[in-house]
Order: C-alpha cells, then structure tokens, then sequence
C-alpha cells in the first residue's frame, strides 16, 4: 500500500496535465457552498485560497449554492470577479428550477475542461445542480478539506462527553450516512485535495485506485504587525463562528476548567476575549463574567490579534486543520492548543506552539507565556515563520501541482 500511495502522489496532478496540453487558459467551474473569501470563518477563507490560485492557471467561473449560514459582512461579489470571469450566487431561497435554469445557461456559454466541486455536502445539498454539471465537465476534482464521516464521528464523541445522547445519536447517523456518500463518490473523482497527511493516508487506505494529493490550508501575510505594548494584563484570544459546536465547547472548556488555573496561580490578571458571529447563550453568559468579553462577529480581526498576548485553541472535535492557528501565526501571535487542534500542521510543541490536553498543563502553557516574554516571542517568530515557509498560497498551488 505505501509504495501504491507513493507511486500516485509522485505522478504530475490532474490540473498539470491539463494545462501541459493547450497554451492557452482551460476554463474550470468552481462550485463552492458558501462565498470564498480570504477573511472570516475558515470554510470562505480555504474557499477564497483555493480559488485566488486557480484563477492564475484557468479561467474561472464561479457558482456558490449557500449551504451554510451567511454571516452579516460577506465581501462583495464584485470583488470575487477579480479572479472569476463570471460569478453566479444562488441563495437558500431560490427555486431549484431557477438553478438548473442558471446553470445550464452557463454550461451553454462556457466549454468546460473542469469541475472543481468544494466540500462533499454539496453533492448531498445540492444533487440536482450537480448532476447537470458533471457530464459536461471531463475532470472532475474535489476538495475534501473535511474529512465529512470522521469529523462527525469526532462531534458525536464530543457531544456524548458532554451527556447529550439525542446529538451524538444525529451525529453517528450523520457519519454513517457520509461514509455511505464518500464510499460511492470518492472513486468518481479524478482527484482528491484534502490539507493534511492524516487524512490523505487514511483515505488511501480506504480507497487505494483514487488519487489522493495534501494541499495545504493558507493564509495570506497581514504584512507589518503592530503588537501592542506590554501591560499588566494577560490578554488571551479565542477567533471562531461560535455556534459551531466544537468552537462553543472550546469556550466552555477553557473557562470552566482551564481559566480559574490560571488565574488563580497567575502574578497578573489574565482577560479573555472571544470573537467570532453568533455567539450561543452558553457563550454569551461567559461575557457576563469579569475579565471576559464576548464581541460577536467583527469586520476585522486585526485588532484583536495585535492586543492578544496569546492566542488559544482549546478544541477538543472537528476535521481538516485549524485556520485559526495559521491566521495567528501569521499575526505573530503564539499559540498554545490541545493535540486535535493542531493536527494535520506541520507544528511542534515548544518550538511553534505550546501543545496540551488537560485542563492542568493547558493552564500551565498559557502561564508559561504570561512569565516569560522571550519565550512568547521566540514561539510567535517561529510559528510565523512556519506560515510563511509551508502554508503560503504558494504552497497552495505546489500541492494542487501547479507550481
């Protein structure tokens, strides 16, 4: 098996091949389930990497069919038609008729050489537009940035710890049920991008005729960072849509269990701010506490990240890897995080970040930070450095093959 997986990530990409054969742009229809961006929750922003990088290689055409709630500051469509030589947008309320309307209008402009679908969901959300799509496209590739079946395995493990059977039930039946999904698609896929190696080894096992290539998570440089000047307060940082589960039971993990540690060994006060849209009551409650603030969504998270003297991600589910750690990184912010929420980067403990589990050495990293500021700013260096090194959209495009 390892040697098969070697062979077939050593072959040029689909996408190469491709463009090897004509000198001119191939057109490539990106379907997306929510409006890239290179700002905001994750899913946009590996949207809006992934298509900025294409559009240097093809001529884009975007179709985005919402599958997941739209947050109140989304960039402007216009904007996207920097990289997109047309742009459709179908909303949650619009008429499958009016869809397939519009997307058989496109594929009677457009001479498609690929079919660039974003997350598996869509072929389960949006099958009809799906299936129009597919024959007229010759390649079809797919991002699979969550690996759907184990990531809700993970939830219902999650949502199980925290004693609520009729969740983790619905998420074992949704596991079940997109194991079925990857079962009977992956294989139909010329190729598969997923971000990190975990995921590309365990899907090669699984399924060891379909090509399988890492194509990493990014994030574009802030460029100067200004940090705030020392103070005597500990300032920590929470970013994430914050009615997703996981991000919520970060929360709660980190300031039931892990904040009173700190604060009641720490030689100053520590403060938390928790940023991200749709704060659940659970959260909102937190913010009620002193030292604790709850902002909600913000247009931009630049300030936040340069008055954090830390940034945690005390996640304990989910899939794919942590944008949130890379857009730190690329703050210049260090980082310290549980075992899960730094999976899948290239990331090592005391080095890059600080790495802990339970609630004790959680508290202890963070509190290694607050008494020493060499340490803070040799992880904060190295972790920029490993952002700019290995998760640049350049490393983007040396792993879908195209650099």
């Amino acid at each position: 098996m390892a040697e098969l997986m070697e062979a077939r990530i050593g072959e040029d990409s689909v996408l190469k091949q491709i463009l090897s054969k004509t000198r001119e742009k191939p057109k490539l229809l990106f379907v997306s389930p929510t409006l890239p961006s290179l700002t905001g929750h994750g899913t946009a922003m590996r949207a809006g990497v992934m298509l900025e990088v294409l559009s240097n290689y093809f001529n884009v055409v975007l179709v985005v069919v919402h599958l997941y709630r739209r947050r109140r500051h989304e960039p402007d469509i216009a904007s996207l038609r920097l990289w997109c030589e047309e742009c459709i947008l179908f909303t949650p309320n619009d008429r499958e008729e009016k869809m397939l309307q519009a997307v058989q209008d496109v594929l009677a402009r457009h001479s498609f050489d690929v079919l660039h679908i974003f997350r598996l969901a869509l072929i389960m959300g949006a099958t009809p537009v799906i299936r129009l799509m597919w024959p007229a496209c010759p390649v079809r590739i797919l991002d699979l940035d969550d690996f759907e079946s184990k990531s809700h395995r993970r939830l219902a493990a999650l949502y199980e710890l925290n004693s609520d059977r009729k969740s983790a039930a619905a998420h074992e039946q949704a596991a079940t049920h997109f194991a079925s999904v990857e079962e009977q698609m992956l294989p139909q896929f010329d190729e598969i991008l997923v971000c990190n190696e975990i995921d590309q080894t365990e899907l090669a096992n699984l399924y060891p005729s379909t090509r399988f290539r890492v194509t990493p998570n990014a994030i574009r440089s802030p460029g100067t960072v200004v940090r705030k000047a020392a103070s005597d307060v500990f300032q920590l940082l929470f970013v994430g849509t914050m009615d997703y589960f996981p991000n919520e039971d970060a929360v709660t993990f980190f300031c039931r269990e892990i904040l009173p540690i700190v604060r009641r060994r720490s030689l100053i006060p520590v403060h938390i701010q928790i940023v991200g849209s749709r704060p659940t009551r659970k959260v909102l409650a937190f913010g009620k506490q002193p030292g604790v603030e709850v902002t909600g969504e913000v247009i931009d998270v630049s300030p936040n990240y340069q008055n954090a003297d830390a940034v945690i991600v005390p996640v304990r589910a989910g899939g794919g890897t942590r944008i949130k750690i890379l857009e730190a990184w690329a703050y210049g912010c260090p980082v310290v995080s549980t075992f899960l929420g730094a999976e899948g980067l290239s990331a090592t403990h005391d080095f890059d970040l600080l790495i802990a589990d339970d609630p004790g050495h959680f508290a202890d990293c963070c509190l290694w930070l607050a008494d020493s500021t060499e340490r803070a700013s040799r992880l904060a260096e190295n972790g920029r450095s490993t952002v700019e090194q290995k998760y640049s959209l350049k490393n983007v495009a040396a792993g879908m093959g195209l650099a």
